[in-house]
């Protein structure tokens, strides 16, 4: 478990916090591409490590992202007017440029004024249909990453954000859990859990769980064994990244597929990013060797189903009062009672432990050691960076990072089939 003080110094990511300064040392997405759908469209409220920003895209289709409040008088550029090149203030009319320039102030039009001061701008890139800002001190700042689903083709890409009422830790250690799918996930990946039968690895609900250090965080593989009553033998190695501060890839069986047709496969690198404290925005980047069917992976994720989110709003919607959409009547037939698809199953037990789960109540077993490795990636960085250093991760080569989940016979080390990861510390 984790004391007090980790527990603390790991959810906590506000200005000064010492997270809150390894988040801000990496690029995050602030929104997806769809959300700014044209040039002089409605700005977004941007909700980012505990501070407030607006999004919008200008004239010319460049998008900018400024300090929230007018430097002015402090009045909300979200209500302002997207209009010739530029955000204008509704207050006083002053309106400024993607990079924070001030191009007009109606009640003092001092061009030497205007030229001193600019609204307080930060980098941004649109990439792989997202828009990714850095917030973190302007010399600092790295090289965009290569993500590897930048340079697929458009078709085989599709990204989906949820908001959830929860903290980012939750999201992340959730999905790096392997052990959780052969229970929580059982309607869609033990499907004979109703016959009390063995058929498919996912059987094995105590994976034995494998991990390295690497530079981008580090890396482990779910090694599952099981033998079927009609004595199959069946080895299944499901390999996952850590990618710092808060991001991993969920790999997608060799031999189906997520959203796409038979015989292709589509991976999922997600982006566990922090509104504040007590919210995240969750990025799922599904993408693949095939074109991704967006109203299939919906489907699968339970994204489908209005009750729990839609294409117009990111938020999630289900809460505990209302038992996370849970339906306890048809739970002979649905192992959750939820019905709805894998992603829905996550968000409710992970949105069940409150906004900000105390880790000091926990009982961790050998099957936990991925998130136990993911917090101390996290503290390393927290340290790193108190003292001066760069956060590990920083400088990784992302368009090599690569997860792997099949069904294969066991006999080189794991590692050989995500040959581009750079070890740093085998402790397997």
């Amino acid at each position: 478990m984790a004391t007090r003080q980790q527990n603390e110094l790991l959810c906590r990511v506000g200005p000064e916090t010492a997270m809150g300064n390894v988040f801000r040392r990496f690029w995050h997405p602030v929104c997806t591409s769809a959300q700014l759908p044209k040039p002089d469209c409605d700005p977004l409220r941007v909700r980012l490590l505990g501070e407030d920003y607006v999004a919008f895209r200008d004239t010319n289709g460049k998008v900018g992202l400024l300090e929230e409040l007018c430097m002015h008088r402090g009045a909300s550029l979200a209500l302002g007017r997207v209009e010739d090149c530029g955000i204008r203030c509704l207050f006083h009319g002053w309106k400024f440029g993607v990079d924070g320039t001030i191009q007009e102030m109606p009640n003092y039009p001092d061009k030497n004024y205007m030229s001193r001061h600019r609204a307080k701008a930060f980098p941004v890139r649109e990439a792989g249909d997202m828009v990714f800002a850095y917030v973190g001190p302007a010399e600092l700042e790295p090289e965009f990453p290569a993500f590897p689903f930048i340079d697929v083709p458009a078709a085989n890409r599709t990204v989906i954000r949820v908001n959830t009422n929860c903290n980012y830790l939750q999201n992340l250690e959730g999905g790096l859990d392997s052990s959780h799918s052969s229970m929580l996930h059982s309607d869609y990946l033990r499907q004979d859990w109703r016959q009390n039968a063995v058929s498919t690895a996912m059987d094995d609900a105590a994976p034995v769980l494998e991990a390295e250090d690497t530079d981008f965080g580090y890396h482990y593989s779910a090694i599952r064994h099981v033998e079927t009553r009609d004595g199959k033998r069946i080895d299944n190695v499901r390999i996952m990244p850590f990618i710092m501060p808060s991001s991993r890839i969920i790999p997608g069986r060799r031999n189906i597929s997520i959203g796409g047709p038979v015989g292709g496969h589509a991976d999922m690198f997600i982006f566990e990013v922090p509104a504040d404290d007590e919210n995240t925005s969750a990025y799922i980047v599904i993408y693949g060797t095939k074109p991704v069917d967006r109203v299939a992976a919906l489907k699968r994720l339970g994204l489908d189903n209005p009750k729990f989110w839609s294409e117009t709003d990111p938020n999630y919607r289900m809460t505990a009062e209302q038992g996370f959409g849970q339906d306890r009547t048809i739970m002979h037939e649905s192992w959750t009672g939820f019905n709805g698809g894998v992603y829905i199953e996550d968000l409710a037990v992970i949105g069940s432990m409150g906004k900000i789960y105390d880790r000091t109540k926990e009982h961790l077993v050998p099957a936990d050691r991925a998130v136990m490795r993911a917090r101390q990636r996290l503290i390393e960085a927290a340290s790193d960076v108190g003292n001066g250093k760069e956060p590990l991760g920083l400088h990784a080569d992302y368009s090599r990072l690569a997860a792997f989940d099949g069904d294969v016979p066991i006999k080189d080390h794991w590692r050989e089939l995500v040959p581009g990861h750079v070890v740093t510390s085998a402790k397997a």
